[in-house]
């Protein structure tokens, strides 16, 4: 015999008690197959330390009020399976320290075997990010609830999610949300200070200068704006300060598109083709169905750093019909030019001209 073969190799307690946390959360949140119960017993009977390990960190998930019922017992007919059993109404077994050691473990551990992981974490404590779009560029955010949002160009949001509270701030240009059902935590819009809160809906929101334009494409949302006097709503993304209730202007439903300030201005029920139009954006492209060229100009300019000038006033009611692709601004000037003769001046690299036809 070597000294190799003289060497004890020790089972890994560690390991050991991470996996019969593993399998008591499993256990704890029910709906397992016979399959998984039989694996659980094979996993027990690999060593008497199996054993020991489930009733050991068993006490720690009762005193926890976690543990609804382990469907599953342990062998208790071994020296050490029948001290695990017996050690549940015992307290003074597990010290003080060991038992916050194991629980914090534990807890960890079932939310490692639920599937949860870090988004359950952040989900107990609030979660900010920010993100945000160039001129001419998109972006698509999926946050840790399952909700998405599409940033059109140049915009900017903050979101702050915490276990009551799903806040989002639109401080610049426009997003499409897709909200995740949740009626305890409402999804919330905050756009200066104006607010769109929704529980499970798909809405659009644009931030102008003086207003707010909302467009539902599913489910309902909740128009509401704080009082002059009222700090601005950004202030509210600090876990610190009070939320202020915005006053209700009203409700819109799927099909509807309403602008507003401190109250409704325009309310409109768009048809299907007009929603579609007005939601082109998110599949990259921008459409015009008779808007005059000064409406054209203006949102166009969103998407590129070009400063495009109507030099004629006789142009801007020119109307606009047509289809262009975010992003490429020399489709839309080609397209004044060759097909409504309109005169385009390069100015320079930064400058376009447009002036009626000599």
């Amino acid at each position: 015999m070597n000294d190799k073969e003289t060497i004890l190799k020790f089972p890994n307690l560690s390991a050991i008690e991470s996996e019969a946390a593993l399998w008591i959360a499993k256990l704890n949140g029910g709906g397992i197959s016979p399959e998984e119960r039989e694996a659980f017993r094979e996993w027990q009977e690999q060593s008497p330390h199996h054993r020991e390990a489930v009733g050991r960190l068993s006490v720690v998930w009762s005193e926890l009020g976690m543990l609804k019922e382990l469907p599953v017992s342990w062998d208790s007919s071994s020296e050490l399976g029948a001290r695990a059993v017996n050690q549940r109404p015992r307290r003074p077994i597990i010290t003080t320290g060991a038992r916050r050691a194991i629980a914090a473990a534990a807890v960890l551990m079932v939310f490692a075997a639920l599937g949860f992981g870090t988004g359950l974490l952040s989900f107990n404590r609030t979660e900010v990010q920010s993100f945000q779009t160039a001129i001419g560029a998109q972006r698509k955010v999926t946050l840790s609830d399952g909700s998405t949002i599409l940033l059109n160009t140049n915009s900017h949001v903050d979101i702050r999610l915490s276990r009551n509270e799903r806040d989002i701030y639109l401080t610049k240009g426009e997003a499409y949300f897709e909200v995740a059902h949740d009626k305890a935590r409402p999804f919330v819009v905050f756009a200066g200070s104006r607010t769109v809160r929704a529980v499970g809906t798909a809405f659009a929101v644009r931030l102008a200068d003086r207003a707010v334009e909302v467009t539902v494409a599913k489910g309902e949302v909740e128009l509401g704006a704080f009082s002059p006097n009222t700090p601005s709503a950004m202030q509210h993304i600090e876990p610190t300060i009070t939320r202020t209730v915005p006053r209700r202007l009203g409700r819109l439903a799927a099909g509807q598109n309403a602008i507003f300030d401190d109250k409704i201005e325009n309310l409109a029920m768009v048809s299907e083709a007009e929603l579609d139009r007005k939601l082109t954006w998110r599949r990259g492209y921008i459409a015009f169905s008779g808007e005059t060229l000064a409406q054209v100009i203006g949102d166009i300019s969103r998407y590129t750093t070009l400063t495009i000038e109507i030099a004629d006033p006789r142009l801007r009611e020119l109307r606009i019909d047509g289809y262009f692709e975010v992003g490429n601004v020399n489709a839309l000037i080609e397209a004044l030019e060759h097909n409504f003769h309109v005169r385009v001046t390069h100015v320079n690299s930064t400058l376009v001209r447009l002036e009626m036809p000599t």
